[in-house]
């Protein structure tokens, strides 16, 4: 019968050595790891300097500025190795400012990189149809302040949906010193040249001749209007393409609105011509009658000077009626010609510009006291303004208004239109 030996034990402390090289050996790959980013050697890229072609280099690259038109350089630390790793073709590579991604473009000027002694990377800030609503978002958000020059924001590269370099601040510039002050003097001497130009000339008033009295011609809604929108479009157009170069900010809905505009000062024009040349041909009509009547008048005079004679020389009873008859037929005419100077006088009146009462009442008065059709297009007009304004300050792009909006903006230019018909304004 065969005989087993006892199984041999391990001993206490063979036992703590065995435990101790497992876990040794488990804790290899990352002691290997802490080893290599104690050794600078890990492959996790970061952003370590940032520097523009046009400038003189920095040291530390919170000290870089960047700006639209520019030509930057990022240098990554470990990025060969990462893009083997991560196996990323360099056409892949995205960069990330503030957390905003800049595609390729299409033209020659791309924000597309460029691999240079395989730590650097080469990035063409340009803006194109395919990143221009990224440099708006980029430029535009964010903006504490209108004319706010600086922001520092995070700058990396990456991929679209994967992992991304460690990010370095730097100093975005979104308004150039330079160009802002350019802007301001032009704002203040547009506008100084344009208020002197609306005190001083008519292009703000009522069409027609001077009144009468002392004063000048009221002031006309309409063209109001139109010139504000003029200025507003005019000097949030610059400002956008002062920012962001782009010559094409002009919305559809923006055109829509200047038309609209237009469109209501030129029906303003049209129903104030049209009254202008009905009472000027209801004067030519009441002046031709007084003309004939005037001329009816001479002759009844001439007959009965003549009559007069004749009764003088040979009394008869046949004479003394028809001179009395022609007498009354030229009293008749002379009333007659009373009543038309009466009308002519009536109509001479209404032919005159009304005199300026004041910027205020020009605007919001007729006869009849302050016109709801008229504070209507006032307040939609300011309503609209503010928008406009809030979308060019805050997004750096004019707003495309909803068609809904133009619609109801046009039914009330329309309304001020139609009320001008009946309306006596001054």
């Amino acid at each position: 019968m065969q005989k087993f030996s006892p199984r041999k034990r391990w001993s206490p402390l063979q036992s703590t050595l065995l435990f101790l090289l497992m876990s040794l050996v488990q804790l290899m790959p990352s002691c290997q790891a802490w080893a290599d980013n104690d050794s600078g050697t890990s492959t996790a890229p970061v952003v370590v300097h940032v520097s523009v072609d046009s400038a003189d280099q920095a040291a530390d690259s919170l000290n870089a500025q960047i700006a639209l038109r520019q030509t930057i350089r990022l240098k990554v630390s470990n990025l060969t190795q990462w893009m083997k790793a991560e196996n990323i073709n360099r056409d892949k590579l995205m960069l990330y400012i503030d957390g905003v991604p800049f595609r390729f473009g299409s033209g020659a000027h791309n924000i597309g990189p460029g691999l240079v002694r395989d730590s650097v990377l080469v990035f063409d800030l340009r803006r194109d149809e395919q990143n221009k609503d990224a440099w708006t978002r980029l430029l535009g958000r964010n903006v504490n302040n209108f004319f706010d020059e600086t922001r520092t924001v995070p700058l990396t590269v990456g991929l679209e949906n994967g992992v991304q370099a460690k990010a370095a601040d730097i100093t975005l510039v979104r308004i150039n010193s330079k160009n802002l002050r350019l802007f301001l003097i032009f704002i203040v001497v547009f506008l100084v040249l344009f208020f002197v130009l609306a005190i001083r000339s008519d292009i703000l008033r009522d069409s027609g001749g001077q009144p009468t009295l002392q004063g000048r011609k009221t002031y006309s809604l309409a063209r109001t209007q139109m010139a504000l929108w003029f200025v507003v479009i005019t000097v949030g157009y610059i400002f956008i393409w002062m920012v962001t170069s782009d010559i094409f900010s002009l919305t559809e809905g923006v055109v829509g609105l200047m038309g609209i505009s237009t469109a209501t000062a030129l029906g303003s024009i049209a129903v104030d011509s049209n009254k202008y040349n009905q009472l000027k041909n209801q004067r030519n009509e009441q002046a031709e009658k007084r003309l004939a009547c005037e001329r009816e008048a001479e002759k009844f005079g001439s007959e009965i000077v003549s009559l007069s004679q004749l009764d003088a020389a040979a009394p008869c009873a046949e004479s003394r009626n028809a001179l009395s008859e022609k007498r009354a037929e030229l009293a008749a005419k002379t009333k007659e010609m009373q009543q038309l100077d009466h009308s002519i006088q009536i109509i001479d009146k209404s032919l005159a510009s009304k005199t300026s009462k004041g910027w205020y009442k020009d605007l919001f008065y007729d006869d009849d006291g302050i016109s709801l059709h008229r504070v209507q297009v006032a307040v939609w007009t300011l309503l609209l303004l503010g928008i406009f304004i809030s979308s060019v300050a805050d997004t750096l792009t004019m707003p495309q208004f909803d068609p809904i909006l133009l619609a109801l903006m046009g039914i009330s230019g329309g309304t001020y239109v139609g009320f001008k018909l009946p309306e006596k304004q001054g």
